[in-house]
C-alpha cells in the first residue's frame, strides 16, 4: 500500500513477485568520506585495547612505569620487580630483597636503567643472553645509600640521572661491555651527588635539561652539579608538578602569546600540577593553558602525559583514564573503562616511539591502546547491538542500516563520552541497504522502502525489499528488489 502523503513523491511500480532474495553478500558499503580533523574525533568510536593482568603477567597488578629497548622489547616497572614483554611471553626479573621498582630509564644504546627500594642498577643480559638485574648501590658512598624510593630515571648526554627525593645521582662514563658473552663494566663510570635543600617531588627530562621541583623553592633546573630556579619558577614551591612535555607551538598560536617579557621562540613546555591545572612555560613564565578537558582532569586529577607522534598530548588521571587534547586544547577523547580500559587509575604512560601505541601502566594491570587511530569501533556500549547492512553519510550525518533498523550517529552528550548510535523512528525490522537518490535518503527493508529524514522514518511502500539501485540513465528512478522487482520514480509537484 503507498501512502497517500508519499503519492507526490513517488510512484511505485510493481514488476514482479517471489523475486529470489539477493545474497548477503551483495550488501553495500558506502565509502564515508573524510571529514575535517575535529569531526573526525567526534564521529571517533572506541580505540582498540589490548588489557593484560595479572594473572597473565604472573606479577603484582600494580605497575608504575614503561619502557621500550631498542629490540622492541617492552619494561614494566612493577611492585613485583621489572616486568620483560617481547609481544609473546612474559618474564619477571626481580631484584635483592625483591625490592618494588618504582622507575625505568633507557640510554642512548639501550641501556635500561633501574630505580626501586633502595635499590638502583640496570639490565643486562647473562650467559645465556637473558636479561638480569645488576645492581649499582655499592658503587655509591655508604652515607647515600639509604635513598628511599628513586621516582625518576633521566638519560640525557651528561649522564644517566637517577631522581630520588633527597638526592639526584649522576651516572657519568658508564659503559656496558661483553667479553666472550660475560658481562664487564670494567669499573668504569662515577657517581656525582646532588643534594636537596629540602627534599625533591617528581623530576623531569625535556630535550637534554632536567628540571625537578624543591618544596618551598620551586621548579628548578639542574645545570653541571647545581640547581638553579628557572624564571618564574617559584610558583611552584608550594604546588607539586605532575607533568612537563615538550610542546611546539602551532602557527598562529606563537603570534597571539607573544607579548612584552614573553620569550619569542616557538617552543614551549607544557607544565601541568597537582591542581591538575595547565600551563605554557617559554623560559621566562608560565601562562595559564586553557583547554576542553579542564574539568576532566580537575575530577580526575592529573597524574602523568606523554607526547604523541601526531602531536596529541595524553594526559593520565587517578580516576579517569586517560584525556586526549591537541595543540589548541581541543578535547580529543577519553580512554576510560566506556572506552575499554580494565582500570582508571593511570601511574605510567608511555608512547612506543616506533608503532606510536600508547602503553599505559595501571595500578591494576596494563594496556595497550593502537595509536594514532586510523580505525575505531562501535560496539553495543556505543548503540550497535546487531549485525550492520549497510552505512552511508546523508547531509554531514552517519545513517547504518542494520537487522533491526537504522540508526544515526548522534553526537557526543559532553566533551568526554563517546559518540552513539541512535534509533530512527518509525522503523524497525530487517534494513538491506540505503541510498541517496536526487537529495533524499530511501531505505529498503523487508517491511517497505522508507524515505529517512533526519531522525524519523517514512514509509513510502509496505513490500519486501531489501537491495535499492538508482538507475544509471535516468536519475529519477530507482529500482528495489527482494520479495519483490520494482521501481520507484520520482513525479513532480
Amino acid at each position: 500500500m503507498i501512502s497517500k502523503a508519499n503519492v507526490r513523491y513517488f510512484l511505485l511500480l510493481t514488476l514482479l513477485a517471489d523475486l529470489v532474495c539477493l545474497s548477503a553478500a551483495t550488501a553495500q558499503s558506502k565509502t564515508i568520506p573524510t571529514t575535517r580533523s575535529g569531526a573526525r574525533w567526534q564521529e571517533a568510536g572506541l580505540p582498540f585495547i589490548q588489557n593484560f593482568d595479572s594473572k597473565e603477567y604472573s606479577a603484582s597488578p600494580q605497575n608504575v612505569m614503561v619502557v621500550r629497548d631498542h629490540r622492541g622489547v617492552m619494561y614494566f616497572a612493577n611492585i613485583s620487580g621489572v616486568l620483560e614483554y617481547d609481544g609473546v611471553s612474559w618474564r619477571l626479573i626481580t631484584l635483592p630483597n625483591s625490592a618494588a621498582v618504582f622507575s625505568l630509564g633507557i640510554d642512548e644504546n639501550g641501556v635500561v636503567y633501574v630505580g626501586a627500594e633502595v635499590e638502583l642498577g640496570y639490565l643486562a643480559p647473562d650467559s645465556l643472553g637473558q636479561m638480569e638485574y645488576v645492581s649499582l648501590v655499592q658503587r655509591l658512598p655508604g652515607e647515600y645509600r639509604d635513598f628511599r624510593s628513586m621516582p625518576a630515571i633521566i638519560a640525557t648526554t651528561h649522564g644517566v640521572h637517577f631522581c630520588g627525593y633527597r638526592f639526584i645521582f649522576r651516572l657519568e662514563n658508564f659503559q656496558v661491555r661483553h667479553d666472550h658473552g660475560a658481562l664487564s663494566t670494567a669499573n668504569t663510570g662515577r657517581f656525582r651527588v646532588i643534594e636537596a635543600k629540602s627534599q625533591f617531588q617528581l623530576a623531569f627530562g625535556v630535550g637534554d635539561k632536567i628540571y625537578v621541583r624543591q618544596e618551598g623553592i620551586g621548579l628548578m633546573k639542574l645545570a653541571g652539579d647545581s640547581l638553579v630556579l628557572v624564571p618564574d619558577g617559584q610558583r611552584f614551591k608550594n604546588t607539586p608538578i605532575q607533568v612537563m612535555l615538550p610542546f611546539p607551538i602551532p602557527d598562529g598560536y606563537a603570534q597571539a602569546s607573544r607579548g612584552k617579557g614573553h620569550n619569542k621562540s616557538k617552543h614551549r613546555i607544557l607544565v601541568g600540577d597537582r591542581r591538575s591545572e595547565l600551563f605554557l612555560y617559554d623560559g621566562v613564565s608560565f601562562q595559564p593553558f586553557k583547554t576542553d578537558a579542564d574539568v576532566f582532569l580537575r575530577e580526575n586529577h592529573l597524574s602523568r602525559g606523554t607526547n604523541l607522534p601526531d602531536g596529541t598530548i595524553a594526559l593520565g588521571t587517578h580516576y579517569g583514564g586517560v584525556a586526549l587534547i591537541d595543540q589548541q586544547g581541543r578535547l580529543r577523547q577519553v580512554i576510560n573503562r566506556t572506552a575499554g580500559l580494565r582500570h582508571e587509575k593511570v601511574n605510567g604512560i608511555y608512547t612506543d616511539p616506533v608503532s606510536g601505541a600508547l602503553w599505559l601502566a595501571l595500578d591494576n594491570g596494563l594496556a595497550r591502546v593502537n595509536m594514532p587511530m586510523p580505525l575505531s569501533m562501535y560496539d553495543e556500549k556505543l548503540g550497535i547491538s546487531n549485525s550492520v547492512r549497510s552505512i552511508l553519510r546523508f547531509q554531514g550525518r552517519i545513517y547504518a542500516a542494520t537487522h533491526q533498523g537504522i540508526y544515526y550517529l548522534s553526537n557526543p552528550a559532553t566533551r568526554s563520552t563517546y559518540p552513539t548510535f541512535q534509533p530512527v523512528a518509525g522503523i524497525k525490522g530487517y534494513c538491506g541497504e540505503m541510498l541517496v537518490a536526487e537529495n533524499t535518503l530511501l531505505a529498503a527493508t523487508t517491511i517497505g522502502v522508507y524515505r529517512i529524514e533526519e531522525n524519523r522514518a517514512i514509509q513510502i511502500c509496505d513490500l519486501n525489499t531489501i537491495t535499492i539501485h538508482q538507475s544509471p540513465t535516468n536519475p529519477r528512478l530507482v529500482y528495489v528488489g527482494g520479495g519483490v522487482l520494482g521501481k520507484l520514480q520520482q513525479i513532480d509537484g
